[in-house]
C-alpha cells in the first residue's frame, strides 16, 4: 500500500468515530464538538509521529484528510453550506 493512502486512512479514523459517536449519542451530548476536537487532536498526534519518523507521505495524507475534515464541519454544522 502506497505511504500517501495509508496515511489518508489512517487520518479517516479519528473523524469518522467522533461522527459516529456524536450521531448515536446527539441526544445525550451538551457539546459534540468536543468529540471532532478530539478527533483532529488524535490527527494531530499522528501527524506530529510521522514527520518525527521523517515519514512524509503518511504525514500528508493525514494532513489533507484533517483539513478535509475540518471543512466539512465547518459547512455542515455551523451553517456554511446553505442552500438557496
Amino acid at each position: 500500500m502506497p505511504p500517501f493512502i495509508k496515511g489518508l486512512l489512517l487520518g479517516t479514523i479519528a473523524p469518522v468515530l467522533a461522527y459516529v459517536l456524536t450521531s448515536i449519542f446527539r441526544a445525550h451530548l451538551s457539546k459534540p464538538f468536543v468529540l471532532y476536537a478530539i478527533a483532529a487532536l488524535v490527527n494531530l498526534l499522528m501527524l506530529r509521529y510521522f514527520y518525527q519518523r521523517q515519514q512524509e507521505q503518511p504525514a500528508r495524507g493525514v494532513m489533507l484528510l484533517t483539513f478535509i475534515g475540518a471543512m466539512v464541519i465547518l459547512f455542515t454544522h455551523f451553517g456554511l453550506w446553505t442552500t438557496t
